[in-house]
């Protein structure tokens, strides 16, 4: 005889890390950060960083946006209780 229970769901991840400007280092509070196709999203700390949580293991787009800044576009994969690190450094825009 068979034991046939029902698998157990996958368990959430996050995705975490820090947004700093290119040429400075310096952090840049205040930038947002979205999970595209959830609408989940955060601002990022006086350190510059994020954390954005639960989130299904699966594949998604990361998108870093500040103002006078370009925005930056990442495909991250997310496993089951996996914590992943994806810092940004965006470029000032030029005018």
């Amino acid at each position: 005889m068979l034991n046939a229970t029902a698998p157990e769901p996958p368990k959430p991840g996050t995705v975490w890390g820090y947004v700093t400007d290119r040429k400075t280092s310096e952090p840049l509070v205040g930038g947002i950060v979205i999970v595209e196709g959830i609408e989940k999203g955060v601002a990022t700390d006086i350190q510059g960083r994020y954390t954005i949580g639960p989130l299904r293991p699966g594949t998604y787009r990361v998108r870093v946006g500040y103002l006078a800044y370009n925005d930056q576009m990442r495909v991250v994969k997310v496993d089951s209780i996996s914590s992943r690190r994806e810092d940004f450094r965006l470029e000032v825009t030029e005018n």
